[in-house]
């Protein structure tokens, strides 16, 4: 089952990603992260690679 997280980019463009579609996060020193998809795509984002996992935990009740 496809898990889909919600981020933005760093123009400030709100964007879905489907986890199961990216290859790997690498931290940016100025901050957030830089996604890397399966496809070869890159997209800069606001959030670190830490806090897209923290969207991707299941909520505990």
């Amino acid at each position: 089952m496809a898990t889909f997280v919600k981020v933005t980019d760093t123009q400030g463009d709100t964007l879905i990603i489907n986890l199961d579609q990216v290859k790997f996060f690498r931290e940016r020193e100025e901050g957030g992260c830089t996604v890397f998809f399966e496809k070869g795509e890159t997209r800069a984002l606001i959030e670190s690679g830490a806090d897209i996992v923290k969207l991707k935990a299941p909520k505990g009740k």
